[in-house]
């Protein structure tokens, strides 16, 4: 419940992400009492963190405002973040690994402006729908290199 209940040390207040499911996991993006966003995995005791405002992610930040997330059956979690740089980012083992940076262009040398929409596949393999700086929407692939 907003505002009584607690994912470790924070206080809920509300839950900006649609809670997304698949298999037997269950995570949601919630909004704590200072403003920023964690990402916490249902579990059998409770909410469970899984992405901290404090956790620092491979570009050296720390994703204290998680946008969207999506997960997989293997419980490997997608999430966009930004904390002065909007960013996307997928924690599989435990370990964080960068998607893409939005600050840098594409290697076909486009910018994205806007993410609409994010799929993460079991096999690791991320797609999704980004609006570039020319106002076209591309369909992008990344393949895991883990």
């Amino acid at each position: 419940m907003p505002n009584e209940t607690r994912v470790g040390e924070h206080l809920l207040t509300t839950l900006p992400n649609t809670p997304r499911a698949s298999g037997s996991r269950l995570m949601s993006g919630l909004t704590v009492a200072n403003g920023s966003n964690i990402v916490a995995e249902w579990q059998p005791e409770g909410w469970a963190t899984v992405v901290n405002i404090s956790t620092e992610m491979p570009n050296g930040q720390v994703a204290n405002s998680i946008g969207a997330i999506d997960i997989n059956a293997g419980g490997d979690l997608l999430f966009q973040f930004a904390n002065g740089v909007n960013s996307l980012a997928v924690r599989r083992g435990g370990k964080f690994y960068q998607v893409h940076n939005f600050y840098r262009p594409t290697p076909q040398g486009d910018f994205l402006l806007r993410m609409n929409s994010m799929d993460l596949r079991d096999d690791g393999t991320v797609y999704f729908l980004a609006v570039t700086q020319d106002d076209e929407v591309v369909l992008y692939e990344a393949r895991p290199l883990f």
